[in-house]
């Protein structure tokens, strides 16, 4: 593969939109955000979407050829910046284990919690505190 494809991207040159909504399950308004990705050319990176004032994780998604150069490390930061600035105290995501899924940072090791994760699912996932000052993190290339 070329190493030059393999090469950090970053967030903040890309253009992301957000549509923003009311959260209903937690009954925060305008505290649902879903945001899409694409490079400065139009083509479609992925998207993340996440519940603000709860610091729930809904989703990340990266396209195959962006993956592997740092921008779920990136997404992940600007959710945190977001959810901080709302009160959230955590991230966290629901994963059931039979999707096999591991929800998983390079620059951060999430623990896996077998009972529920957050007051408001029943589910286990991932969890870890925001750092407090979120805005000194450095991506870190997988």
């Amino acid at each position: 593969m070329n190493h030059v494809s393999q090469l950090p991207r970053l967030l903040s040159t890309m253009k992301i939109t957000s549509k923003i909504s009311d959260d209903t399950w937690n009954n925060v308004p305008q505290g649902d955000i879903r945001c899409r990705v694409h490079t400065p050319d139009g083509v479609s990176v992925g998207d993340f979407n996440y519940r603000t004032k709860t610091g729930q994780v809904g989703g990340i998604y990266i396209a195959e050829q962006f993956r592997c150069q740092a921008l779920e490390q990136q997404m992940l930061i600007y959710m945190m910046k977001d959810m901080q600035d709302a009160g959230a105290k955590q991230i966290w995501e629901v994963v059931s284990k039979s999707m096999g899924y591991k929800f998983y940072s390079a620059l951060w090791s999430f623990a896996y919690v077998d009972s529920a994760v957050h007051p408001s699912v029943t589910g286990s996932g991932y969890a870890m505190d925001i750092p407090h000052d979120i805005r000194t993190l450095t991506v870190l290339h997988n």
